[in-house]
């Protein structure tokens, strides 16, 4: 048996319609459907994986989504601008001098957040030395 690539990711989340607003109009995911009668459930395209939020009276937080940013400067401000929890601001985690994940010499940076119900989402962007 051999695994293929990602498919979903799911979250509990504590209120649904909270946590759609979040990602829908903060992060600019597209909503792919959203159901409410039985388990409300939420999904949305991360660019062929899903990721699936799920309403629940409690928010399991001991996972970490990790989602790809073209411009990691730009973000943090428009989050901060709009009230998001900033937990770390943008710093560099790797740098990739070998081009193990990626195009050799660039510097992986990361910041976190936290979504309504304080699930930790880290927004990531490779970026170039500068000159």
């Amino acid at each position: 048996m051999k695994a293929g690539s990602l498919h979903q990711v799911a979250l509990s989340v504590t209120n649904l319609e909270s946590a759609v607003e979040f990602y829908q109009s903060i992060l600019g995911l597209h909503l792919i459907a959203k159901f409410d009668a039985g388990p409300k459930l939420a999904f949305f395209d991360l660019g062929g994986p899903r990721l699936m939020l799920e309403e629940s009276a409690e928010s399991e937080t001991n996972s970490v989504i990790y989602l790809c940013s073209e411009d990691l400067d730009q973000a943090e401000k428009e989050l901060q601008s709009q009230g998001v929890e900033i937990v770390q601001a943008q710093h560099p985690i790797h740098h990739d001098a070998d081009g193990l994940f990626g195009e050799a010499g660039e510097t992986e940076f990361m910041m976190f957040i936290k979504d309504p119900s304080s699930n930790l989402i880290a927004l990531a962007q490779r970026k170039q030395p500068t000159k």
